[in-house]
């Protein structure tokens, strides 16, 4: 790259200027030079000179002493000197700081009589923070402090928040704030015991609905003089019996006693009363609940209402008896749900086989808890559909899947293929099969062998070759051959995929459609390198892909967190990886422009010519004129004067010898 530069050594081009300035290798005499005019990058660079951060810490603008204390290299007077600043802004991010002083974060209260500008300015951030789960304690004890209620209501949402911040939260004047503290599954009891007698019905109905609340404070709250709290004490798990016993008696309206009919907490007498119940609804959450007692169950087994047979065979807790006596209903819809229950025991299924209905076989076959016997039974008695599903079954033998590949039937090859369970030897027959279904089905089989995959990737189908870039099982080279002349569709199936290879996902990382891009961003084997080039990616969705990895690396969330899109920067901030420092403070780097990694510090700045040298272009005359007015004002001695001249001469005299 062609790079002009100035009589100071620096480069004219201001985007080269910029770049310069954020490099921590830059050398601190040009970090001094480039004060004068980029000193807002040069405060957040971690090589900038001692002299110059304590003079950018006194700096009128908030958005330098932001820089120097989110500078990491700011040594510890310093930061003990803005840890009294006048701006929330400033404190917080030194509070956040994993190595500042306990006596130092002492003297971080918030100033109440900052203007009202600054205030608002700095609300979102402080929001940001409070919600935070790797907010240290104190700082959401500060926080707490804060005079905006939505910045203590996400203190209160925090799941990092100790007990004391929780205590004195609990009796925050704002309601909402106190009704996130009674929704937290950690509240201590003392705090639910106080809240329980809340003004506010929101508060005493979270608590009602909290499974932490002591039985005692539930029992109480079933006699609320408001319905909301007793309906959450009617659902809540931790309800005593008592409790659900009186609320069922007086229940006024079908909710409330469906919600006591689904806690696993009733006692039998209050499901015999609700099983009696006129509202069908009811009966069906009776017959659904695991706690239900066998005698209940069998009662509602035989109701007039199909769905309420059906969530008792659906019942993990239903009995073999029960399931006998269904399996001989008149209803094929009652039938077919037996049939296909994994709970179901194997003789009932056994007795089944002989169904009139075709669907209920069908059921038998692929309910991976039929024996083997039975399913033989049924392949030799039943339709081609039933044995279609018997292929299909994830219990049947490999060795049956062999046989089944040779019986002709597409539908049976195809279900074959499709079998987790199928063995290798049957997958690489039938990736030969002339139905183009049955080798998509086998290039989306997860146990397909690599070779057969490698072999798959040059199908004459498209739609098998996108099975294919799908599969993790895929060879890493083959993948990489998919990126070459293919579809966009069969490109984006191998930047999805896992197994990609690092080469390839490069590759992909420059597609032209931003789908591709995002695909990349999205994969969790991506490369760094290819993460950071894709963090300033000219589409939005790709670096909001970038921003709700959950293994997204600190500094690029930290970049992502300053993003010109709001919404990157929102989905960065939520980020639980993402750096508070990066947070709290504001981008005072600059984020448009990234650092150019072909170009290393040493070509962006040349060092100022020695006057005792020939510049560029310059004639011998000139540099002779040069040295004499250096020589006339006392610049140079006689004998410097002098070894100059002898110098010059001897460069002259070189190429002529």
């Amino acid at each position: 790259m062609d790079i002009q530069f100035r009589a100071d050594g620096m480069p004219m081009d201001k985007k080269m200027r910029v770049v310069l300035a954020q490099r921590e290798d830059a050398p601190q005499d040009v970090l001094r030079i480039l004060a004068s005019e980029e000193k807002l990058l040069v405060a957040g660079n971690p090589s900038c000179p001692l002299d110059l951060l304590a003079g950018f810490a006194q700096d009128p603008d908030l958005d330098m002493r932001l820089a120097v204390a989110g500078n990491p290299s700011c040594p510890s007077e310093i930061l003990a000197g803005l840890a009294n600043d006048p701006s929330d802004e400033v404190r917080l991010v030194i509070a956040l700081r994993p190595y500042f002083s306990a006596e130092g974060l002492a003297r971080l209260a918030l100033d109440q009589s900052r203007c009202e500008r600054e205030r608002e300015r700095s609300v979102h951030t402080r929001k940001v923070l409070a919600r935070h789960p790797s907010c240290p304690s104190e700082a959401l004890s500060v926080l707490a402090r804060d005079s905006e209620s939505s910045v203590r209501n996400m203190v209160a949402l925090n799941p990092s928040c100790p007990p004391d911040v929780l205590v004195a939260l609990a009796r925050d004047a704002d309601e909402e704030v106190r009704l996130r503290v009674a929704e937290r599954g950690d509240c201590p009891p003392e705090v639910l015991i106080d809240l329980a007698r809340d003004p506010a019905r929101c508060v005493r109905r979270a608590v009602a609905a909290n499974e932490s609340c002591p039985p005692d404070i539930l029992l109480e709250l079933a006699y609320d003089s408001d319905e909301g709290p007793r309906s959450r004490v009617a659902a809540n798990p931790s309800s005593p019996s008592m409790a659900l016993a009186e609320l069922a008696r007086e229940a006024p309206d079908e909710f409330r006693r469906a919600a006591i009919a689904k806690n696993p907490s009733c006692p039998p007498d209050v499901f015999s009363m609700l099983a009696c119940d006129s509202e069908w609804k009811v009966r069906e959450c009776v017959a659904a609940n695991p706690s239900c007692p066998l005698e209940i169950l069998a009662k509602l087994a035989n109701d007039s209402i199909h769905p309420v047979c059906t969530a008792v065979i659906d019942n993990p807790s239903c009995s073999r008896e029960i399931f006998a006596e269904r399996a001989g209903a008149f209803d094929e819809r009652t039938r077919c749900r037996v049939a296909g229950n994994p709970s179901c025991p194997p003789d009932v299924l056994a007795g089944m086989v002989g169904d009139s209905d075709e669907d209920v076989r069908i059921a038998i076959a692929r309910n991976p808890s039929t024996p083997l016997e039975v399913l033989i039974e049924l392949a030799n008695t039943s339709s081609q559909s039933v044995n279609d599903a018997i292929a299909e079954n994830p219990s049947i033998p490999p060795e049956s899947l062999v046989l089944n590949v040779h019986k002709g039937s597409v539908g049976i090859r195809r279900s074959v293929a499709s079998n987790p369970s199928a063995p290798s030897e049957a997958l690489a027959e039938l990736s030969r099969d002339s139905d183009e279904d049955v080798r998509q089905a086998v290039a989306k089989n997860p146990h397909t062998p690599p070779e057969v995959l490698a072999e798959l990737a040059h199908d004459r189908s498209c739609f098998v070759r996108w099975k294919v870039a799908g599969n993790r099982r895929t060879p890493p080279k083959t993948l990489e051959d998919l990126t070459y002349g293919q579809r966009t569709g069969i490109k984006w199936e191998v930047a999805c995929n896992p197994s990609a290879p690092a080469a390839a996902l490069e590759k992909l990382a420059k597609h032209k459609y931003y789908c591709v891009r995002r695909a990349v961003a999205k994969n969790p084997s991506c490369p760094l390198d290819v993460l950071r080039r894709l963090a300033y990616d000219s589409f939005g969705d790709v670096r909001l892909a970038l921003a709700r990895r959950e293994t997204c690396p600190p500094d690029i969330l930290a970049l992502l967190a300053h993003d010109s899109d709001k919404w990157v920067r929102w989905k960065a901030e939520d980020n639980p990886s993402c750096p508070l420092e990066a947070i709290a403070s504001l981008p005072y780097r600059s984020r448009e422009i990234p650092s150019e990694p072909s170009i290393s510090t040493a070509e962006l700045y040349r060092p100022p010519c020695s006057p005792l040298t020939l510049n560029a272009g310059e004639s011998l005359v000139g540099y002779l004129e040069r040295l004499a007015a250096l020589h006339d004002k006392g610049a140079l001695d006689d004998d410097e004067f002098a070894a100059a001249k002898r110098k010059l001469l001897a460069d002259v005299e070189k190429p002529l010898g």
